[in-house]
């Protein structure tokens, strides 16, 4: 049983077929590398001309904020389609490839052995949006990463012309007179010469979009969010989850198992537009109280903890059956009940596609051991390490295939200063 490549791994589902052959020298001084590379547009003639512009990945949203150039060096292919650029040592970095009318995105690289191939374009794709409120302070977009800027129409909508295939955030920018704030306004996929339009973009700062499941199965790379994203199974008899570094489901048995109870998880194969597909199957025989399938947001912005205490709540869009808990889990409640209770709230699910709001004073410390007042989620949520979505054996009929199918999720009263600063 194995899951797509994209959904655990959303930068290697681009780095397939934009590099290709042909290993080149790499050298440099003690913090930068000289590497030499060729690009090669998709027919595989070289690429004369194509635009290289390397970009500092974490240091983007900064550079974004303060109205400069992300990009930290950049040069031009020759004639043969060859470059040469001086590049930083250990620092994570995007490359950007533009040429005529084909141009590739790669995030993240850290490792730039990545130069050792070719690069090879595709065709471009483009993207015209428009905000669902008409009064609205944003003044420009930016695609997450990128130095694609958008432009302004005559109708004051945005569109970008020439985008390379891949997933994006669209960050809004509003000028403030000191410096710019910023708002998750959405999510982009494009194919190879896809065009698409959305005019129910998010202007709201203080309204995070963690992520609208664009890519389908796994997340959007929200702006600098980065959360990661993990699917597991757990009964009296062991655990069940995706391997992020394997790209394997695996298998472990508890030292000492409680009983033999079945637990099966996947992607739900259902058409259901741009949205997170969750299927599981729970054995409610299971002796572990515990037993359960679910899948976990974790690793905010490359750090151990997000800062939510100011958020009011949540809202998302789901359909499905069974009862789904959304669990945000706590550093302090952690330590104080072994990991078992932390703040959550449970949604009946049903065949309708629904939207849910749940405000934070409608929240539960569950199993119930400790009260709101002993622990209020202004204090303890100042340290949240994961967000989960959790089918409990005890709580689903023993047999039934659950299914969560996800989309738009949204922490209302968290804006994206609260992880990238």
């Amino acid at each position: 049983m194995r899951l797509p490549i994209a959904l655990i791994t959303i930068t290697g589902l681009f780095f397939c077929g934009f590099f290709s052959c042909v290993s080149q020298p790499v050298s440099g001084g003690s913090n930068t590398e000289t590497i030499n590379s060729f690009v090669c547009l998709s027919d595989g003639k070289p690429a004369r001309g194509a635009s290289v512009a390397i970009i500092d990945a974490n240091g983007w949203i900064d550079s974004v904020q303060k109205n400069v150039s992300p990009v930290i060096t950049s040069t031009v292919t020759d004639s043969n389609g060859y470059f040469t650029l001086n590049v930083p040592k250990k620092r994570t970095l995007n490359i950007q490839i533009d040429h005529s009318e084909q141009g590739v995105f790669i995030p993240d690289v850290y490792s730039l052995s990545v130069f050792d191939y070719s690069f090879k374009l595709k065709e471009y794709g483009s993207y015209k949006t428009a905000f669902k409120e008409k009064q609205h302070q944003i003044s420009r977009l930016n695609l997450s990463g990128s130095d694609y800027t958008s432009s302004i129409g005559a109708e004051g909508d945005f569109y970008f012309e020439k985008i390379s295939p891949g997933l994006f955030s669209v960050i809004g920018i509003k000028n403030d007179e000191i410096s710019d704030s910023l708002t998750m306004c959405g999510a982009v996929s494009l194919g190879s010469g896809e065009s698409k339009i959305d005019s129910s973009l998010n202007p709201s700062r203080d309204r995070l979009l963690l992520d609208n499941f664009e890519g389908k199965f796994g997340l959007t790379i929200p702006g600098m969010v980065y959360p990661e994203i993990y699917w597991y199974a757990v009964s009296d008899l062991g655990l069940l989850f995706w391997s992020n570094p394997f790209n394997i489901w695996k298998w472990i048995t508890h030292e000492y198992p409680l009983g033999k109870s079945y637990i099966s998880i996947r992607p739900l194969k259902e058409e259901a537009g741009t949205a997170m597909k969750f299927a599981a199957v729970l054995d409610v025989m299971s002796i572990y109280r515990y037993s359960m399938a679910g899948i976990s947001f974790r690793g905010f912005s490359g750090k151990e903890y997000a800062d939510l205490s100011g958020m009011r709540g949540f809202s998302l869009t789901a359909k499905g059956n069974g009862t789904v808990w959304v669990r945000f889990k706590t550093k302090e409640l952690k330590y104080a009940t072994n990991s078992i209770s932390h703040y959550t709230y449970p949604i009946e699910l049903n065949d309708t596609l629904t939207e849910y709001t749940v405000p934070v004073d409608s929240f539960q410390i569950l199993p119930g051991k400790f009260s709101k007042d002993m622990y209020p989620w202004s204090r303890v949520a100042a340290k949240v390490s994961q967000i989960e979505f959790d089918f409990y054996s005890s709580e689903n009929s023993s047999g039934d295939t659950l299914k969560l199918i996800l989309d738009d999720f949204y922490l209302d009263g968290v804006n994206l200063d609260k992880f990238y600063k």
